[in-house]
């Protein structure tokens, strides 16, 4: 199970914060979900986050590390919102359905 973040961050300004963000939060980000590394966007990725209106300069993953913990996506996607600005991000369940 992944969660799919685009942002209107550009890469490393995003590493920065995703550094942060990790830290501040190693409960739920060493074991229960694991964020990949922050990558530039390519066209379609472009695509992709327009069709949700956001202007995406990177994206990064989060995969759901234990099943159990499933139910706290939303919290995660919280978490995301509040650290990165939550018009500079969106989060797609499996790329496909936008998580609010």
């Amino acid at each position: 199970m992944h969660l799919f973040c685009y942002t209107s961050y550009f890469k490393d300004e995003l590493e920065e914060k995703i550094r942060k963000l990790s830290s501040e939060n190693e409960d739920t980000f060493s074991v229960k979900f694991l964020i990949s590394g922050v990558s530039e966007e390519n066209s379609n990725d472009q695509e992709t986050a327009l069709e949700y209106g956001l202007n995406a300069h990177s994206k990064f993953l989060i995969r759901v590390n234990e099943k159990s913990a499933a139910g706290e996506v939303p919290q995660v996607v919280d978490i995301l919102k509040n650290a990165l600005a939550e018009d500079a991000v969106i989060v797609l369940w499996e790329n496909e359905k936008l998580i609010y």
